[in-house]
């Protein structure tokens, strides 16, 4: 006999629009990082995969991918939305975990090679 797990009544679902678009097939279109100010994640770099009302859908790659980003709250998130070209050019075909993670490491690597200069 089969064990039915249930959902935790507080797990938030993703929104019906980014649902959509991951279902679809289509590689997904992102404009911007942010960085997670507030919470256990503090200074965690994210992708924003959607926006819905007072939230933001974000993703990383590593502990949170494409089928379960984070819903987080617009006050607790800094947007970066001065991106060097490559990191915006990589953020316009996202298709995997691996794409989140690439765009992710390539704003880090300009970062520190401004940083040192």
């Amino acid at each position: 006999m089969k064990k039915q797990i249930n959902a935790h009544p507080r797990t938030t679902q993703i929104s019906e629009s980014l649902k959509a678009r991951l279902e679809s097939g289509a590689p997904l279109q992102a404009e911007l990082l942010a960085v997670s100010r507030a919470g256990h994640d503090k200074d965690t770099l994210y992708v924003v995969l959607a926006e819905e009302n007072e939230y933001f859908w974000l993703a990383d790659g590593k502990r949170r991918g494409l089928e379960s980003p984070k819903k987080k709250k617009k006050i607790h998130v800094q947007l970066i939305r001065h991106l060097p070209q490559e990191v915006a050019a990589q953020l316009q075909s996202i298709e995997l975990d691996a794409h989140l993670r690439k765009a992710i490491k390539l704003y880090e690597k300009s970062q520190n090679s401004n940083n040192e200069i």
